[in-house]
């Protein structure tokens, strides 16, 4: 099977690192953009995206909403880390609301990751 790839996008640098360790520490391969995640996940095709949105995460909403409405990128599933309800955000594969613990980000993650279809 090899390392899932987890594209993970966060703009607040501190939430980003400790979300990237979670991920790491369970086995995962975090792939964290430059400046153009969208970029980012068609070139490198990620096995998932992680994606928080909230007020103080500046285009997040967006990004979701492109990343899923691309030909190139809609079957690569998402889990959405946010405050907000799941009935107020974009579709998405995945969710987790805050307040939440780093095991069930990983366990969203690693059930959206083995819930993809193949090809």
């Amino acid at each position: 099977m090899g390392t899932w790839r987890v594209l993970l996008v966060d703009p607040i640098v501190d939430d980003r690192e400790l979300q990237a360790h979670v991920l790491t520490s369970a086995g995962l391969d975090v792939i964290t953009p430059s400046d153009n995640p969208f970029k980012e996940a068609i070139t490198r095709q990620p096995d998932a995206v992680v994606v928080d949105v909230s007020p103080h995460r500046q285009g997040s909403r967006e990004f979701l909403q492109t990343l899923k409405q691309d030909p190139r990128t809609a079957a690569i599933p998402v889990v959405v880390i946010s405050g907000y309800p799941r009935t107020e955000l974009p579709p998405a594969e995945g969710f987790v609301g805050k307040p939440c613990s780093p095991d069930q980000i990983v366990a969203e993650v690693i059930r959206v990751v083995k819930d993809r279809p193949i090809g």
